[in-house]
Parts: C-alpha cells; structure tokens; sequence
C-alpha cells in the first residue's frame, strides 16, 4: 500500500513537473512574440523563464555547456544589475532578444518528432543508397543545402537525426552538413548571421553579392570532399515502404505549403515559419499517428531543448554587457584602424575577429562589436559584405555557443566544444585564407 502512494505520488510530480515545462516554456515564448506590441508581456516573459529554468534544472544540468552558461547568466545579471543606476537600460528587453532561436528550437524539437513518427531517414538512407559510393558526400552536400533555404539552422538537426544511423563516421557527416549551412550566407541571407549582416547593409544588391559569393561556395564545397562518409546498409534504416514514402511525401508537399503560407500570407520571418510548420506538422502527425500522447511529446520536446535555451539566454545577457562596454570606443582604437588598408582590414576581420568566439563569445556579439568599430573604415562594397559573411561563417563554426554548434551537438549527445572549433579549425583556416586572397584582390577591382 505504502509503495503504491509512494508510486502515485511520484508519477503525480512527474506528471506536475512535464506540465510546468511545457506551459513555462509556452507563456515565455509567446510573452516575447508579444511584448513589442504589450510590453507588459516582458514581466510574464521573466517570470516564465525563471520557472523554465528551474522546473528543467535536472535536465539542463547534465550539459556542461548549460552548466557554463547559467554562470554566464548569473554574472552577467550582477553586473547588469549593478552598472544600471541611471535605469536606462530595460533588462527585460534582454529576454526577448533571441527569441526567433527559441522558436526555431522548438520547432526543430517538434519536427523531430514527426519525422520518427514516418521514419523520415529511411527516405534519406534509400535515397543516398542510389549514389555512387564516391559521391555520398557531395549528394549529402548538395542536399544540406538545399534544406537550409527553407529551414536554415534548423536543417542541422534534420539531417543529422535522420542520417546519423547510416551515414558514418557521424563526425565526418556532422562537418558536412555544419560547413554547408554556413556557406550557404554566401548566396543568400538563410541564417540569422547572414540576416544580421543583411540589415546593417540594406543598399547591397543581392544579384551581384551571390555573384561574388558563388567562388566561395565552390570552394567549401571542395573542402568538404575532405570528409569522407560512408553508408552503413541496415535494413531497419534503409527501407522503406510505399505507405511510409507516401507519408514522406505528405510530409514535404505539407511542409512547404504552410511555409510559404506563414511567409506570403502571415508575414512571419523565416525563423517563426518554421516554427508555424512544425506545429502544424505536429498537429497532423498527433491526429494521423497516436502511438504517443502529445502531452508526452510537447514535454519531451520541451525538456530536449533546456540547455540550449539556458545557453542563449546567458548569451543575450551577455550581449547586453558587451553593448554596455563598448558603448564608447577609445580614441587609440579609431586611431588605429583609421590607419589600415582594406586589406589589413580583411585579414583582422577574418582571422583575428572569430578568435574569442573560441572563448565562447556569441557571433552576434562579435559582429556588433567587429561592425561598430570597422564598418565607419570600409567602402561598404558587395565584397565588404561577403567579408563580413566570413566572419559570420568563422565565429559560426568556431564559437561553442553558436546556434550551428549547440544543435550539433545536441544532435550528436556531445559537448558544443567538439562540434565547433576542436571540428572546424582547420576547415576555418584553408577557407578564410581563400577568402582573403580572392576578396583582398575583387576588392582592387570593384
């Protein structure tokens, strides 16, 4: 009798504790899409974090890049705290800056669960079964990236849950479709670096900075056939039947018609249509497939994602801090840079810039900082663009708390440290030496 209240009750906290997760997690991300219109919504989107993190304590705690980012948290809030006498800093504001990721991360943890429900790698194992041995890795290249324009990071746990079984070694495969999705800045804006770059140079034409970026793209490419795949042929992953594939095809035909719905008709930005898929994707697949309960799913979901959304939490603190600090640039640094060529230019950015990001500095926080004290001492040319693209790519693939890196590595059940600069290192070095020659000699002819 005894061991059964004592069962009941447990099941009754877990119960209680799942239910917390999921409606924290619901009221903080929808307290952020709405504070800009109510921003009294920033107080619910504080209190709803703070119930997050702590009803996901046993789950975050376990990561060690979590564990490092609630100390981020701690002492960047103390500072905050403390360096905001005048009051004119809105430390609310903070928790909503990137909350586009958070969607994406709950969107990525939504479409997971669809596509165990269909089996989705099986379609992508029978498909790379068809190619040549020799080019596994150049079929899964092309295919990275042409996911990430629909679902640009978000294509990093996609492909990664879905191939990690049959393509191996894992390591290699995680290189490719990381390196890929980065690149893919170089001809269009699909990340949020890429994006960020976009807005702080709005003049640039797009036609002719693809152009440019194009020799780029090719030449990642190149270095990705460094990293050779191969597949493991095992039946339970590789085949698939004709009601799985017409779920498959179900699937992408209902993914991209709620993408562009939610792009052309709602307006949302790609990040947030995504996230609109993937719910309407989820909500499908619950009705379709009931083999699990939702309130199990949006709980598992939910718990997956609480390191990485503690992790860009402390960022955001963090970010915060940096614009406090550098709101004045000294006199001697201006001086300095004033001095440069465009090419001395382009070498700090592209080799000295990404190394804090090593240090587990955000690369939005180092293209603020990098853009606020350089940008006044370029042309501001489509090669000035694709420069700072590079350095988005850089501090993407080297930084541990990257949004490239924390997927990895939540995809691959490591820490960020090894899917960002212990993976990419080398990979960053042969690219931006590239990427210095060919940018530093355009930019003597554009």
């Amino acid at each position: 009798m005894q061991t059964e209240q004592i069962q009941t009750h447990g099941n009754l906290w877990q119960n209680l504790q799942s239910s917390m997760i999921v409606i924290s997690l619901g009221v903080f991300l929808a307290s952020c899409v709405l504070a800009g219109k109510y921003p009294v919504m920033s107080a619910f989107a504080l209190v709803a974090s703070i119930l997050y993190i702590l009803s996901t304590f046993s789950f975050w705690w376990k990561k060690s890049s979590a564990r490092s980012g609630i100390l981020i948290f701690i002492a960047s809030m103390i500072f905050l705290l403390t360096a905001n006498k005048s009051g004119e800093l809105n430390l609310l504001a903070v928790f909503v800056r990137y909350s586009d990721v958070m969607l994406l991360l709950v969107g990525m943890a939504l479409l997971r669960q669809v596509m165990n429900a269909i089996n989705f790698n099986a379609a992508l194992g029978a498909y790379l079964l068809q190619k040549k041995p020799s080019r596994v890795t150049l079929s899964i290249t092309l295919l990275t990236a042409f996911l990430t324009w629909p679902m640009s990071l978000g294509a990093i746990p996609l492909l990664l849950d879905s191939l990690k079984k049959v393509v191996q070694p894992k390591f290699n495969l995680a290189k490719i479709v990381t390196r890929t999705v980065c690149i893919t800045m170089v001809l269009m804006p699909t990340t949020i670096g890429a994006a960020a770059v976009w807005a702080a140079m709005p003049d640039i034409p797009h036609v002719p900075a693809m152009l440019v970026g194009i020799p780029l793209f090719l030449f990642s490419i190149l270095l990705n056939q460094k990293s050779r795949v191969q597949l493991v042929a095992e039946d339970s992953h590789t085949v698939s039947d004709r009601g799985n594939m017409t779920s498959i095809l179900a699937f992408i035909g209902l993914f991209w018609g709620s993408f562009i719905l939610s792009l052309s008709v709602l307006g949302l930005n790609p990040l947030q249509s995504i996230t609109f898929t993937a719910v309407v994707l989820f909500i499908v697949s619950h009705f379709a497939n009931r083999k699990k309960q939702w309130s199990q799913q949006l709980s598992e979901s939910a718990q997956g994602i609480s390191g990485e959304v503690v992790l860009l939490l402390a960022c955001s603190l963090l970010t915060s801090v940096c614009m406090m600090l550098f709101a004045n640039i000294p006199q001697g640094i201006t001086a300095f840079v004033s001095g440069l060529t465009t090419f001395q230019c382009y070498a700090i950015i592209l080799f000295v810039l990404p190394l804090p990001g090593i240090l587990g500095i955000h690369p939005l926080i180092i293209f603020s900082v990098s853009w606020s004290i350089f940008s006044d001492y370029l042309s501001g040319s489509v090669v000035d663009y694709q420069i700072w693209i590079c350095l988005f790519i850089a501090t993407q693939l080297l930084s541990p708390v990257s949004i490239n890196a924390i997927f990895a590595a939540n995809s691959l059940n490591v820490s960020p440290g090894r899917t960002s600069f212990q993976m990419h290192y080398g990979y960053v070095l042969l690219f931006n030496l590239f990427a210095l020659s060919y940018l530093g000699a355009l930019s003597t002819i554009i």
